[in-house]
């Protein structure tokens, strides 16, 4: 079942990639070979995307409680059960609704960007 934090969701797609080693490169002119330094773990940004549908008043509250996670640091369960840890909510996107007949009504969209802590 999809979650972000403990809210529930119809679907959950995308990944979070895991935090790779960081390094700077540089070279001195007249001197042959290549320096390098460890920076430390990064590169581990994700987005996902998350999809409710219901009555047009679920999904509205659905979508209040996932801009709520903007600023906070979840744990993401996408359509493949995968769970992910330490996913810091950096943006959320405005919500997208549409119709959805014959699926209570309503479906919502909404993107959330971040990194992995």
């Amino acid at each position: 079942m999809p979650f972000l934090a403990s809210t529930y969701c119809d679907f959950v797609k995308g990944e979070a990639p895991l935090p790779k080693q960081r390094l700077a490169l540089w070279q001195v002119p007249g001197i042959d070979g290549f320096g390098a330094q460890k920076m430390g773990l990064g590169e581990s940004e994700f987005q996902f995307v998350a999809v409710r549908y219901g009555t047009p008043a679920v999904v509205g509250a659905w979508a209040l409680a996932v801009q709520a996670l903007q600023g906070q640091v979840i744990a993401v369960v996408n359509d493949w059960g995968t769970a992910y840890g330490r996913c810091l909510v950096a943006k959320i996107s405005p919500p997208r609704y549409r119709p959805a007949y014959g699926q209570g009504g309503a479906r919502g969209e909404i993107a959330l960007e971040g990194v992995v802590v």
